[in-house]
């Protein structure tokens, strides 16, 4: 019996939890979540689109495509695709999105500096 009721306290102090994380989030990064939510979503329709054969673009620092069926193109997709799955997880309070997030941060840069460097 005992062990129920702490596990039912557990389970409402992990919900409270995310909750709390949640209205930590200035509303500044709140925008960019739900924008890389939803460009995460197009990501995914992307994927089905590329399998279809319907060609779309992509774009991304700097980084053009079109369509899924190239290195480049799913190269940009895998990265739509982190930066939603980092943003969902920022939104649900998820302990491995700040990991993530330092991931698409530094592969962000990476790409960046890779950008200005090759044409010279």
């Amino acid at each position: 019996m005992q062990e129920n009721q702490t596990e039912a306290l557990n389970s409402i102090t992990e919900k409270e939890l995310r909750v709390q994380r949640r209205k930590l989030i200035p509303v500044w990064i709140k925008i960019f979540i739900w924008m890389f939510l939803i460009s995460g979503d197009l990501a995914l329709i992307g994927i089905v689109l590329g399998l279809l054969g319907i060609p779309f673009k992509l774009a991304l620092y700097e980084l053009e495509a079109n369509g899924l069926m190239s290195v480049l193109g799913m190269s940009l997709i895998a990265i739509f695709l982190l930066k939603g799955a980092v943003a969902f997880g920022l939104w649900t309070g998820k302990d491995w999105a700040i990991t993530f997030g330092y991931v698409d941060a530094f592969g962000g840069i990476a790409v960046c500096v890779a950008i200005m460097i090759l044409p010279f």
